[in-house]
């Protein structure tokens, strides 16, 4: 690889690296808990608990797998006008998708924060650790924390990552 190659396509690290651990961490106890809720219900012994907390983290792998998707520029779109239109045009739109998606994503996490305050007086009834209920504020807070994972990591892609042919490529 030539020099001047090398310097267009610079290693940058993975912010994203403790957000994948993390969510396929949480992946690997849902299939966990699953099959145990099943075998369990073959004895008459359900496992109650089990549910809510798969839902739970379903949540949570939700969030942090839509900002992973904004550090790897690889949410959903649909190219098949723009494909065809003149790179300059190509490369505002994208912009003007980057900053309707940034937009949104600080929204998302700003307008969660009620949420989070309303879900922390709010119980899930059947996740009791000793005397304490899990409360619904587990449930709401993965929005704030996704939602500004997903402004960080968009800001970041556009100032870290600015080989023209990976942005041309991948996302906004």
């Amino acid at each position: 690889m030539s020099a001047d190659k090398q310097s267009h396509s610079r290693q940058v690290l993975d912010w994203a690296y403790p957000i994948r651990f993390i969510a396929t961490a949480l992946f690997s106890v849902i299939i966990i808990l699953t099959i145990a809720q099943v075998f369990f219900r073959l004895f008459d012994h359900p496992l109650i608990w089990s549910e809510e907390l798969v839902r739970l983290f379903l949540v949570w792998i939700g969030f942090l797998g839509a900002a992973v998707a904004c550090w790897d520029g690889t949410h959903l779109k649909v190219d098949a006008i723009a494909s065809r239109l003149p790179r300059a045009v190509r490369n505002i739109l994208r912009l003007i998708n980057g900053l309707i998606a940034l937009i949104f994503a600080a929204l998302l996490a700003w307008t969660s924060i009620e949420l989070v305050k309303i879900g922390a007086m709010t119980e899930l009834g059947a996740l009791k650790i000793g005397d304490y209920f899990i409360t619904e504020f587990w449930l709401y807070v993965p929005a704030v924390i996704g939602g500004g994972l997903m402004v960080v990591y968009t800001l970041a892609r556009w100032f870290l990552i600015k080989s023209s042919d990976e942005t041309e490529q991948k996302g906004y």
